[in-house]
């Protein structure tokens, strides 16, 4: 049984758990999905950098800069073209690209051997831009 005091405990209840939902957060709201122009740009400057034997880490001092992570590039492989493939889709908030390689490791004993490999890059632009080979 509700009497006089029991309700006014939970309307008082009641009214302080409005009053908290409806107050503002700490973020902006949901993360913004990646611009796709901005987007392919950010993975064309990348690729363009490693084909022009740039390290990854030079291209956090670009104007944007670009966060690279692509392991196959850290481990010393030489990018001698790429084509980045049309059909880019939106994954999550990144923008996720097919992206053909024509590789060189220069590691290898004697002639180095160019390969070909078919890749995805997911790249950011909110609230930086990134490009990121997922292993």
């Amino acid at each position: 049984m509700i009497n006089a005091r029991n309700s006014c405990g939970i309307a008082g209840l009641l009214a302080v758990s409005m009053a908290l939902l409806s107050q503002p957060g700490c973020g902006e709201g949901p993360p913004k999905p990646a611009d796709p122009a901005a987007a392919r740009e950010a993975l064309d400057r990348a690729l363009t950098a490693w084909r022009e034997g740039k390290p990854a880490e030079s291209l956090k001092s670009d104007n944007p800069p670009i966060v690279v992570s692509d392991h196959v590039w850290s481990n010393g492989a030489r990018l001698v073209k790429y084509q980045i493939e049309p059909g880019d889709r939106r994954a999550g908030t990144d923008q996720t690209f097919q992206v053909v390689l024509w590789l060189q490791d220069d590691k290898a004993k004697g002639k180095a051997k160019e390969k070909q490999e078919k890749t995805e890059y997911n790249v950011g632009t909110n609230p930086i831009l990134t490009v990121v080979r997922p292993f």
